[in-house]
């Protein structure tokens, strides 16, 4: 649901509206802690934003959902190919 990306030592994380945020923050003291110790770094930051802009994407047929997968994972098109699967409704 978050967009992340890593700049250096900042992580920042970018909410689709500002409940999503309030809910990360109420516990982002008890993430960072975590983070500094199980990395033993102590210099990362994490910002979050607010970006109501983004869309995000909805999946409604069986095709639809499938592409999605194949966006995140391409290799799941080598496994369609491979084991010659055909999605049925």
């Amino acid at each position: 649901m978050a967009n992340l990306s890593l700049n250096e030592t900042v992580l920042t994380v970018e909410f689709p509206n500002k409940g999503s945020q309030l809910t990360f923050e109420e516990n982002l003291y008890d993430l960072v802690s975590y983070i500094h110790k199980k990395l033993n770094n102590y210099h990362l930051k994490i910002e979050v934003k607010v970006n109501e802009n983004t869309e995000i994407k909805k999946t409604y047929t069986i095709n639809d959902k499938l592409d999605y997968l194949k966006e995140i994972n391409p290799t799941l098109d080598l496994l369609i190919k491979t084991f010659d699967l055909e999605i049925k409704p």
